[in-house]
C-alpha cells in the first residue's frame, strides 16, 4: 500500500540490499572490501577538520590514522578536533609528487585550498566564488614513498585523498607501495572537469591505477551543476588480491 501511495505522487521505495549499496555507499564498499583483514593502518590525505578521520574511527576502531593537511589555520583546527583520539596522527604536510616546499593555494571556502590554482572556466556563480583565491603560503611535501620509508609503515590498509585535483601527484608518489601492491584500498576524489588549473581528470588517474595493476570497483558521490554538467565524483580502487578473498 505504502509502495502505490508513493507511486502516487512520483516517488519509488526500494529496499537497498547487499549489492545496492556496493553500488552506491561508498563507506559500505570500502568496509566490505576490508572486511577479511585487521586494519592497521588508513591514511586520510587531504584531512580538512578531521571530518572522516572521525567517520573511519567509528568504522575501524583500532587502526591508525595518519591524517595530512598542510594549511595553517585548517591543521590547527584538525589538530584541536582530533587532540582526543589517541590513535590518529595529524601531519602539517602535503602528499604530493616530490620531497620539498610548494605553494599551497588558499581559497575563500577552506574546503577547495589546493596545490594547484583555481580554474577560471566554470560557469555556476557559487561555486566561482568558494574557489576565489585569497591568497598562497609555502608548505611541506612528501611523497607516500618517503613518508613510509621515514616511519617504517609497510603497507596502508585504506588510503583516502581529497586533494582538490592533486590526486595524480600523490598516486605518482606512492609507485613502489602500488607496484609492491603494498596499499589495499584506494577512495579519491575525481574530477570529470577542471575545476583547477593543471588538474588531473579520472582518465589520468584510471590510467595510473590500471597501470598499477588496481581494480576500478565503483564511482560514487557524483556532483552535477546545471551550468557545468559532471565536476567531481569519488573512485574506489582496490588491490585485486582483496577481492579473492
Amino acid at each position: 500500500m505504502l509502495k502505490s501511495l508513493a507511486r502516487k505522487f512520483g516517488l519509488e521505495i526500494s529496499r537497498f540490499g547487499h549489492t545496492q549499496r556496493l553500488r552506491n555507499d561508498s563507506s559500505y564498499a570500502i568496509e566490505y572490501l576490508l572486511r577479511k583483514q585487521p586494519i592497521n593502518t588508513i591514511f586520510d590525505v587531504g584531512a580538512n577538520l578531521g571530518q572522516t578521520a572521525r567517520e573511519y574511527r567509528q568504522r575501524f576502531p583500532n587502526a591508525t590514522i595518519h591524517s595530512f593537511e598542510p594549511s595553517e589555520s585548517t591543521f590547527q583546527q584538525l589538530s584541536e578536533s582530533l587532540r582526543a583520539d589517541q590513535l590518529t596522527k595529524v601531519w602539517k604536510l602535503a602528499i604530493s609528487d616530490l620531497d620539498g616546499p610548494k605553494t599551497f593555494f588558499i581559497n575563500k571556502d577552506h574546503t577547495t585550498n589546493s596545490l594547484l590554482a583555481s580554474s577560471d572556466s566554470l560557469n555556476d556563480a557559487g561555486l566561482k566564488e568558494k574557489l576565489e583565491q585569497t591568497g598562497s603560503s609555502t608548505v611541506d611535501c612528501l611523497t607516500l614513498d618517503s613518508f613510509c620509508k621515514q616511519h617504517s609503515i609497510n603497507e596502508i590498509d585504506l588510503l583516502k585523498m581529497d586533494i582538490q585535483g592533486a590526486e595524480l601527484q600523490a598516486i605518482s608518489g606512492g609507485k613502489n607501495l602500488l607496484q609492491q601492491k603494498k596499499i589495499g584500498v584506494i577512495f579519491c576524489e575525481v574530477m570529470f572537469s577542471p575545476l583547477y588549473r593543471d588538474a588531473c581528470d579520472f582518465s589520468s588517474i584510471h590510467q595510473a591505477m590500471k597501470e598499477s595493476e588496481y581494480v576500478l570497483y565503483g564511482i560514487y558521490n557524483m556532483f552535477h551543476f546545471e551550468r557545468d554538467g559532471l565536476l567531481w565524483g569519488d573512485a574506489i580502487f582496490v588491490n585485486p588480491s582483496l577481492l579473492t578473498k
